[in-house]
């Protein structure tokens, strides 16, 4: 149970065929977290259905978790909308980060700071507007939890936000 964490990625079809990106790190680790991420994961799925607007939604699932949260727990969670049809993105973070995007035209990686605070610390926030983002063939928008980055090695070194751009940067290339 200690080896539980409250991370989770997840994705969905939208009914107009747009597709959810989201990715949520509630504090904590053990069975806790691990329960709520679980009905993060299904706040989400519900309010994404059913809403176009992120702001909107996130507002929807931030006001149901202030109602089921302790007090200590909170949840960052980002969400990327694409559309396929024209390689359109609408991205909104509350208090999750980073979110880098490799831009393919001019070799660049930009770090995105948090939108918004993190979910379950109030209610009626307004989350919002999303920013827009137009892929171009070779951009990526990599979203990736604490987790991720603050991995250690043997010899105790984490693998930091410097090697994972380092790492996009390098392997840009492969599909």
């Amino acid at each position: 149970a200690d080896q539980t964490g409250g991370d989770y990625f997840d994705w969905q079809q939208m009914p107009d065929g747009r597709v959810a990106i989201s990715l949520a790190d509630v504090t904590g680790h053990g069975i806790g977290p691990a329960l709520v991420t679980a009905v993060c994961r299904a706040y989400s799925r519900a309010s994404m259905s059913s809403e176009s607007d992120l702001g909107i939604a996130i507002d929807r699932i931030n006001n149901m978790l202030v109602e089921d949260l302790p007090v200590e727990r909170f949840v960052t969670f980002v969400v990327a909308l694409l559309d396929p049809t024209d390689s359109k993105i609408q991205l909104l973070s509350a208090g999750h980060g980073p979110i880098l995007l490799y831009t393919a035209a001019d070799d660049s990686i930009q770090d995105f700071i948090a939108d918004d605070i993190p979910l379950g610390l109030g209610l009626d926030i307004g989350y919002g507007p999303a920013r827009e983002i137009m892929l171009t063939e070779g951009d990526m928008l990599v979203l990736v939890t604490d987790g991720f980055f603050e991995w250690e090695n043997a010899d105790g070194e984490m693998f930091g936000l410097t090697r994972l751009q380092e790492t996009i940067a390098k392997y840009k290339d492969r599909p």
